[in-house]
């Protein structure tokens, strides 16, 4: 074969994009708590069959010809077998129990979880907090702070961009109304008195506390009063 006919065959095949790491703390244990700690899990009076799935020895520790969970290998791992087996006598949960079996989507995140090495971590509780790399952005000239490196880069993963900056609001002294006492009218500025006050009593603010403050006129005479939800 032509080894540029070759080469534009490779190009023409899209790559497959790599699955992103599942993490044990946030995707998995949820799922396994919620489905299977009840039965294979840290309550001795409770356990079926002497298996736990709460300690990463119990998960990963052959039992006769089956091993609950195979680093690497979904298919050779029994608990992928058992939850998705399609003959309820072999399902787990089990049928009468009073879990639900699990998604698809569930399912195929603990046989991604496994099939990137079934990497284990304890409760995030006792876990040092360690502080993240900071990830590269393409737009630099954006970013303010560290917190903005991981906003920018979803947004780049998500092929967005952000939104341009806002003009900064003006800073008053008083409420809101002290404000559009100069620049609303007198109709619009009434009906933001009568509703803020219903809101400040609804939510148990004193009334008397906003009293001192400059109040729009009572008066309206541009018709109407525009209602604020």
């Amino acid at each position: 074969m032509d080894v540029r006919y070759a080469l534009l065959l490779c190009a023409a095949v899209p790559l497959a994009a790599a699955e992103p790491p599942v993490d044990f703390g946030r995707d998995v244990r949820p799922i396994l708590s919620d489905r299977c700690f009840s039965c294979h899990g840290p309550d001795e009076a409770k356990r079926q069959a002497g298996m736990r799935l709460d300690l990463e020895d119990g998960a990963k520790k052959a039992r006769g010809a089956h091993i609950p969970v195979v680093p690497g290998n979904p298919a050779a791992s029994e608990v992928i077998k058992r939850v998705s087996a399609e003959k309820p006598a072999m399902r787990m949960p089990p049928p009468y129990s009073d879990r639900k079996p699990l998604s698809e989507k569930e399912v195929a995140t603990l046989r991604a979880w496994i099939q990137q090495g079934a990497k284990w971590q304890s409760h995030w509780s006792f876990t040092p907090p360690v502080r993240p790399e900071l990830p590269v952005v393409r737009n630099r000239s954006w970013v303010r702070n560290p917190i903005d490196n991981f906003v920018l880069a979803r947004l780049e993963r998500e092929h967005l961009t952000p939104s341009p900056d806002t003009a900064r609001a003006q800073k008053t002294a008083g409420p809101p109304w002290a404000a559009l006492q100069r620049d609303a009218s007198p109709c619009y500025c009434s009906a933001l008195e009568s509703d803020v006050f219903s809101l400040l009593k609804r939510q148990g603010e004193n009334h008397k506390s906003v009293s001192s403050f400059p109040l729009p006129p009572k008066e309206c005479t541009d018709g109407p009063a525009p209602q604020i939800d």
